[in-house]
């Protein structure tokens, strides 16, 4: 029996692709599923790519060449580059809404970051191209020789808006960056709620918490634990036949992501209630019974396009014993590996559903959040920081899910690895393996 092990991981980006939508989520964006010829919807599509590549190395090579000549043209054209920097900036305070209330600066100190961060996309809109023009000139040691100089940029980048922000609204800058695209569904939320009665800070940063926890393990039971089915092309199938089992796969995948978002919102209501008012509280009930109705309405538009009956099924057993989370004591393996570094093997025991703290080196210390389900997966979420942080706000959060734990072969093993980049006081680039073995009740590890 093969085990298969994924890992789900957040971008921690500087900056993420103008123009992406974020500031403003009203309806279920939809995202092309591989294999098939429909689209799965999800309030965090995810879709977006490196700016370089998604803009300037499309596989269409006409299109990438007419849009990097038009912005060299922009770029070259003293008036075009100034309504070139206009349009930027006014898509960047767009995209990062509610950035200066979270690092909570006055408007003047607001004005002088998207000047800033204006100006150094700008930059790297400059730069990409160069790279464009180093690999067509120069081959690959062209274009390794510009992505160094993109790397250092970068690095001056970051040093050039600590510089303006100081250290400690620096961490929730980077925590901001890696979480934008939940800001997005924040602010909406925010926005339904009455002038006199706005999250807090502190309500925000709580929200923010939750809200990535449940996209993680949702993408665990949509995506990753429920591998997509692969279509192929049979010479026994025709047009017809294909088309339908398309409609058919699709159909089933947004149904599973549907009863995915309804356990999530029965979730988010029990542990909303820990911080909202009862004011708020009832804005985001009604909130998330919007949304379910809106990912409802679009899963029986498909059913019925297909010639099905509006009604969604029920769960299967498989899928609710996916769901079902269990009591059991675990022993973690975690091998770490920073910048380069020989690996170093750390040990830790605790229960399913509980923390458990631990350090990496002198610089990182991590928390483990490990939860068995009935079906034996383990999926557990790590926090990753900067030990002095004066703020305590994660530079990473990974989610890592196995299949299959209970493999005989496996001697009842998973094992995961996953890389990460983290920005702080320092970078640090971070390979974790992980192996999780279910402990009999009557054995008992400390946790190191």
């Amino acid at each position: 029996m093969t085990n298969r092990c994924h890992a789900l991981l957040l971008s921690t980006s500087l900056l993420l692709p103008i123009g992406s939508g974020h500031a403003q989520v009203s309806a279920p964006t939809l995202i092309q599923v591989p294999g098939s010829q429909g689209f799965v919807p999800s309030d965090d599509p995810r879709s977006y790519e490196p700016a370089d590549s998604r803009r300037f190395f499309s596989t269409d090579a006409e299109a990438a060449r007419q849009t990097r000549q038009q912005l060299q043209e922009r770029l070259r054209d003293p008036q075009q580059r100034s309504s070139l920097r206009a349009d930027t900036q006014k898509n960047l305070e767009q995209s990062h809404s509610g950035l200066a209330q979270f690092l909570r600066i006055d408007a003047a100190a607001e004005q002088q970051l998207f000047d800033l961060l204006t100006d150094q996309f700008i930059e790297r809109d400059s730069q990409f191209l160069d790279r464009a023009a180093a690999l067509q000139k120069g081959g690959a040691g062209g274009f390794t020789a510009a992505s160094a100089q993109v790397e250092a940029t970068e690095n001056l980048h970051s040093d050039q808006i600590k510089a303006l922000l100081g250290p400690e609204r620096m961490e929730r800058y980077y925590y901001y960056q890696r979480t934008r695209y939940l800001h997005g569904q924040m602010t909406e939320f925010n926005d339904r709620l009455a002038p006199a009665d706005p999250l807090r800070v502190d309500q925000q940063q709580r929200l923010l918490e939750l809200l990535e926890e449940l996209d993680l393990k949702f993408w665990r039971r949509v995506l990753f634990n429920r591998p997509f089915e692969t279509l192929g092309r049979s010479r026994f199938m025709d047009d017809a036949e294909q088309q339908k089992r398309s409609q058919q796969i699709n159909i089933e995948r947004n149904e599973r992501a549907l009863r995915a978002k309804e356990q999530a919102a029965e979730v988010a209501l029990e542990r909303v209630a820990q911080f909202l008012k009862p004011t708020q509280m009832q804005a985001y009930a009604q909130w998330e019974a919007e949304k379910l109705n809106r990912r409802r309405a679009f899963v029986q538009r498909l059913r019925t396009a297909a010639g099905l009956p509006p009604d969604i099924a029920e769960a299967s057993e498989d899928e609710i014993a996916a769901d079902r989370q269990m009591p059991g004591r675990l022993r973690l393996t975690l091998t770490v590996r920073v910048n380069g570094t020989e690996p170093e093997t750390l040990y830790l025991a605790g229960d399913s559903g509980s923390n458990i703290p631990f350090n990496i080196n002198t610089d990182l210390s991590a928390e483990a959040s490990p939860t068995l389900y009935a079906n034996g997966e383990v999926f557990v979420l790590l926090r990753l920081f900067e030990r002095g942080q004066a703020q305590e706000l994660p530079l990473g959060v990974m989610g890592l899910d196995s299949l299959e734990l209970l493999s005989p072969d496996k001697d009842s093993r998973m094992s995961v690895s996953h890389a990460i980049r983290l920005h702080g006081g320092k970078h640090y680039d971070v390979t974790i393996g992980l192996e999780a073995t279910p402990l009999p009740p009557s054995r008992d590890e400390p946790s190191l």
